[in-house]
């Protein structure tokens, strides 16, 4: 955790007088065909292992609710909710506010909301569905974790279960102005943090109000603060996202933390960089506020835009489907509740870092979808979902001549024991004629599996990662999109010609007995990835010495 120096990041008004408008014409399609619709949406959420969407309504009247369609997402909702809770609290800040799904969904059905009951009080609890998933077991509400909130405003609301299947939530500072407690900065209050906890123990088995554990990993463990806290320093990061390898990603979060009078702020943070500062009160955005003295090291946004543009960020997630193309490929969406017009940046992350560097911003030029988005969320299929508490619509993001998708698994070859297989890939498409086309850095999950954009008819499909074989496979989309591709990695290719031969082989030599650490140190020659040089990375390279790329 290091003091960054703020880096210079002019407001979005500036900046887009030279930002990038997409190419695409975008359009926005209601997911209910007819009826009312929905009440106040503001999140939506899709189990693992099912296809429909859960969307959370923030409440009418006082009773919260969560509603369903199916997984074409062109339908009317349920008649009869998925849940409901009642009373929860009428501030405009407040109700039912987010939702969850355990990783193991499948199994024990649970899931988690958070709201805010009748005395402001915000509440994470867990409940179960039925095995149809249509309703939730009556009885089945148990208490995880409440949180006394001063003032009705600022009460975050977001739920998600991180890539290490740990619960994060994200928590707002109390509200009014000013941080007025500066509880942000007080690392003996839960407010204005990330917390991050096991839902699958408990640590505090003697507390009804309680029912959950501490992960040992947490930066406040045994040290001064709170050991719920993860990260510290938030106004109200009112919507974040992980970037899943599942999903083609790298793990990372992605915060929109709603500034005060002047700036909006993006966050990026590393997967599993907890502990940090992100400076408010002391800080709104990059600009120093005085109402605390300077201390730090704090965190600095990547992006933030001043009041001229917008009023309160809507931060969203980064588009890992398909439908839009690969020119959408890893862009960050997000949008301005008070602005409504449709923005992305492209995140370039280092597949071996996990290091983020922001692209130009895109705005889209049409449309325009005015005040009162709460939220942007992907559906099952990672296309984008933007939700309006203004109009009560869920509405589809679509291109008007969507792209298909080329989907199989990656298998890495020719490791040593104890081998962990490459976390990231770059996949390559090229005409049959072997022109490129274009080229995405994808993440990879542990089974390999990945599902891209891809162009229609024949194309050639290569995967390349360092010290491996360049393999491609021919793919043709005659019509709908193509599984099952399997593309297959063969270890040893150190000097990136793709080919295994000699050459390989006297690199390897020249630095065969160093460790990690070394300032001669080669990773490319490190071909079981262990730290270490040594002779079975030799063994290696001589079991697939004389294979050519392709072959």
């Amino acid at each position: 955790m290091n003091l960054l120096t703020k880096p210079f990041i002019s407001s979005l008004g500036l900046v887009c007088l030279a930002c990038t408008v997409s190419a695409q014409t975008v359009s926005f399609t209601s997911i209910v065909t007819s009826g009312t619709g929905f009440s106040r949406p503001v999140s939506v959420a899709t189990p693992p292992g099912d296809t429909r969407v859960y969307v959370v309504e923030q409440r009418t009247g006082t009773v919260g609710r969560i509603r369903h369609v199916t997984a074409a997402g062109v339908s009317q909702p349920l008649a009869s909710p998925f849940f409901t809770i009642s009373p929860v609290s009428t501030g405009s800040e407040q109700g039912l506010l987010g939702l969850a799904f355990h990783p193991n969904y499948q199994t024990n059905r649970y899931f988690y909301v958070n709201y805010t009951n009748s005395a402001g009080t915000t509440v994470i609890a867990r409940y179960t569905a039925a095995a149809d998933g249509n309703s939730t077991v009556a009885g089945s509400g148990q208490t995880v974790l409440t949180i006394s909130q001063p003032f009705n405003n600022h009460n975050g609301g977001t739920l998600r279960f991180g890539p290490d299947g740990y619960l994060y939530i994200g928590m707002g500072d109390g509200g009014s102005s000013n941080d007025p407690g500066n509880r942000s900065q007080n690392l003996n209050e839960l407010l204005g943090k990330f917390l991050r906890i096991d839902v699958d123990t408990d640590d505090f088995p003697v507390d009804p109000n309680k029912n959950y554990g501490i992960p040992a990993s947490n930066p406040f463990v045994g040290v001064a603060g709170l050991d719920e806290i993860w990260s510290w320093g938030w106004r109200n990061p009112w919507k974040f996202a992980f970037d899943p390898r599942s999903r083609g990603g790298f793990d990372g979060l992605v915060v929109g933390d709603v500034g005060q009078l002047d700036f909006e702020e993006l966050n990026y943070e590393l997967p599993g960089a907890g502990g940090q500062n992100y400076g408010w009160r002391t800080y709104e955005a990059n600009s120093f506020t005085g109402l605390n003295p300077l201390e730090g090291p704090y965190t600095f946004p990547f992006y933030e835009y001043d009041h001229g543009v917008g009023i309160s960020v809507t931060g969203g997630f980064v588009y890992r489907g398909v439908r839009l193309g690969p020119s959408w490929y890893g862009r960050y969406l997000f949008i301005d509740y008070g602005a409504g017009t449709v923005w992305s940046m492209p995140l370039n992350i280092n597949g071996d870092t996990g290091a983020m560097t922001p692209g130009a911003l895109i705005a889209e030029a049409s449309p325009v979808l005015g005040f009162g988005i709460a939220a942007i969320e992907p559906d099952p299929n990672g296309e984008p979902l933007y939700l309006s508490i203004q109009n009560n619509l869920v509405r589809r993001m679509a291109i008007a001549n969507p792209w298909r998708a080329v989907s199989g698994t990656v298998n890495f070859e020719g490791v040593g024991v104890g081998f962990s297989p490459p976390k990231w890939a770059l996949f390559e498409f090229r005409d049959a004629a072997n022109n490129p086309l274009y080229s995405l850095n994808v993440g990879l999950p542990a089974d390999g599996s990945f599902r891209l954009p891809a162009p229609n008819g024949a194309f050639k499909l290569s995967i390349k990662h360092k010290n491996w074989l360049r393999r491609t496979v021919d793919v043709t989309l005659a019509s709908g999109d193509v599984s099952g591709v399997s593309l297959s990695c063969i270890n040893g290719d150190v000097d990136g010609d793709n080919e295994i031969t000699n050459a390989d082989y006297s690199i390897w030599a020249a630095k065969n007995g160093l460790l990690a650490g070394d300032p001669l140190f080669d990773p490319l020659c490190d071909l079981d990835q262990d730290g270490e040089i040594t002779n079975a990375d030799y063994s290696i390279w001589a079991f697939n010495n004389g294979i050519l790329g392709d072959d």
